[in-house]
């Protein structure tokens, strides 16, 4: 909406039509001033006015900011700038609070619950994740680009979900392992959001995960040995059984074992079953604090190695390191 006004014009107003055009119709030879009083939703009002000259010839002649253009085929043009804004998301690490990098934050528009920008890691500053353009650039339900060329979001109601989860960390999701979502809203010109998880900090926490890799040899010969079950207990586990075990996994072909995506902790490791023709080894009990999650701990924590060596049972015979 726009108001004209004038020493011998009682104030007028207009609104722009579905065209943008806007019209004062039996406007007197004089000197006057447009203003623009109210602007839709999502869009800056125009800082400044515009003084037009009419002429008694008819000629109409507008100056005024930046804001305001001039072209024989449209005429004179003000144009109004789109309420954008921004969204960063600092993530680090809940247990020593390193920024953490490998992430990827989808954002998506509360209406219609389509995506409409990721939030990829900043070339110059570890773990802080910033505005980025979809591989298909995402318009609104009235044509306008959700992000601009220079990664402003328009004005709206957004969330974001951590869609790819980094290395070595737990996905970002409740109780009922779906993703987490994080709302936000661009509401001011300039508006820079900072996504929290628990709207008290601005830093952006996941969980970090672990691994333990172990060998499973033959006693006598050193060889590997496929098929034991191996067990992952509490740290004040007594009773070192498959029943009271968090997890079991057999040995591979080469010996080696792992358990993967284990909390940070202390955990025990123990032999649980062996194959067919060796005893079960049940004094090789290792203590092992999970606290990396770049590299998985093969040592336990008075730093011996984690190996679990079977013997033969009496009246064994064959030296391959696989039972038959």
């Amino acid at each position: 909406k726009f108001t004209l006004t004038g020493a011998n014009l009682q104030v007028k107003e207009a609104t722009s039509d579905q065209a943008g055009s806007v019209k004062f119709e039996n406007v007197d030879p004089g000197t006057y001033e447009l203003k623009e009083s109210t602007v839709p939703n999502g869009f800056e009002k125009i800082n400044g006015t515009v003084a037009i000259t009419i002429s008694t010839s008819g000629q109409l002649t507008m100056t005024g900011g930046d804001f305001l253009t001039h072209s024989d085929e449209m005429g004179y043009t003000v144009t109004n700038v789109r309420t954008r804004g921004t969204v960063t998301l600092q993530k680090q690490d809940s247990a020593d609070s390193v920024p953490v990098s490998g992430a990827k934050f989808t954002v998506y528009s509360k209406i219609g619950d389509v995506p409409v920008a990721y939030l990829t890691e900043s070339d110059i500053t570890t773990g802080l994740y910033q505005l980025s353009g979809l591989e298909t650039p995402a318009k609104n339900a009235v044509g306008d680009w959700y992000l601009s060329a220079d990664n402003q979001l328009i004005v709206g109601d957004y969330y974001l979900k951590e869609t790819t989860t980094p290395t070595g960390y737990l996905p970002d999701v409740d109780e009922k392992n779906k993703l987490h979502s994080y709302d936000f809203s661009i509401a001011t010109q300039g508006q820079a959001v900072t996504v929290s998880n628990n709207g008290s900090v601005s830093d952006f926490f996941n969980t970090p995960i672990g691994s333990i890799t172990g060998q499973k040899v033959i006693a006598d010969s050193g060889l590997p040995l496929a098929g034991a079950t191996i067990g992952l207990f509490n740290a004040a586990e007594t009773n070192l059984v498959k029943d009271k075990a968090i997890a079991t996994v057999l040995s591979e072909n080469d010996g080696s074992f792992t358990f993967s995506n284990l909390l940070y902790g202390t955990y025990k490791i123990a032999e649980v079953a062996a194959p067919g023709r060796y005893l079960v080894n049940t004094s090789a009990v290792f203590t092992v604090t999970v606290n990396q999650n770049k590299q998985a701990v093969t040592m336990d924590d008075s730093g011996t190695p984690i190996l679990i060596a079977n013997t033969r049972r009496s009246g064994g015979g064959g030296g391959g390191g696989n039972p038959g």
